[in-house]
Formats: structure tokens, sequence, C-alpha cells
């Protein structure tokens, strides 16, 4: 499954494994979500649909929620103050597979932190190209 972002300029996208790593990082430096919400494409029809409808505000899936701009531009502010923090040498290049994300197998008993994850300067573009996407305002997950 992956995570794609859709702005008003710009998309991008992410393995679930990424966002999930990124939300950490963002929460550890100070990022409160303040929720996201869903429109539906149809009104809910309980008889049909069943149960009453309640969006919890989640952020870790992709049925295409709303993160707002104020949200977005915290995201932003927490991603901008953890960079100095991110390793430039990569940590994790012996986890890595060919094509920079992880090797499973690997992972699967390595103990690291969610910071190194991005280190290297290939890995700590991809949260400053973040940080600019979200500098952009709103987007939708999907």
């Amino acid at each position: 499954m992956t995570i794609d972002l859709k702005g008003l300029k710009s998309e991008m996208g992410f393995t679930v494994f990424d966002w999930a790593i990124i939300l950490k990082i963002a929460r550890t430096y100070g990022w409160v979500p303040s929720g996201t919400t869903l429109e539906l494409e149809k009104p809910w029809n309980p008889s049909y649909d069943g149960g009453d409808f309640s969006w919890s505000g989640a952020y870790d899936s992709n049925d295409g929620q709303k993160v707002s701009s104020a949200d977005a531009s915290n995201l932003s502010r927490a991603l901008s103050k953890a960079l100095s923090d991110v390793p430039n040498e990569d940590r994790l290049a012996k986890l890595r597979d060919s094509e920079g994300g992880g090797d499973f197998e690997k992972l699967r008993n390595a103990n690291f932190s969610p910071i190194d994850w991005f280190s290297g300067p290939e890995r700590k573009q991809v949260l400053v190209a973040f940080i600019q996407f979200c500098q952009q305002g709103e987007f939708t997950i999907h």
C-alpha cells in the first residue's frame, strides 16, 4: 500500500512505512495533529452502508481525507526543526535495498531511530521535499 498526497499545486507519494515515520518524527518535534476531515463522495446511507458514519480524523489511511492548511503548516514547522538532527551520512545504508527503501528482512531485527531512516543526502531530501509540499497548503491523502 502506498500513500499518495495531492496538494493544490503538486503531488508526492510515500510507502506506508515512510509515511508512518514522517508522522512520528513530526510528533516528536512538536506537531500536534489537528485531525483530518473526510468528504464523502456520496451521502452516507446507514441502511445500505451500515451503522452511523464517524470519521476518526486519521492520517494513516489513504481514504482521500484532507489535511488543512494550518495542519500542513504545523507539519512543515515540526519537520523543519527535525532537519538539523537528521545525519548527513546514511546510518542505515547497510539496511537499504537497491532503491533506497528498507530491506525488510534486515529491518525486522534492526534497532534504529526514526531520524536515522531519513539520514543521508538522498533520504534527507525526501523530508525537505515534503516540508516544501506542506508549505503549499492543504492536501489530501490517497
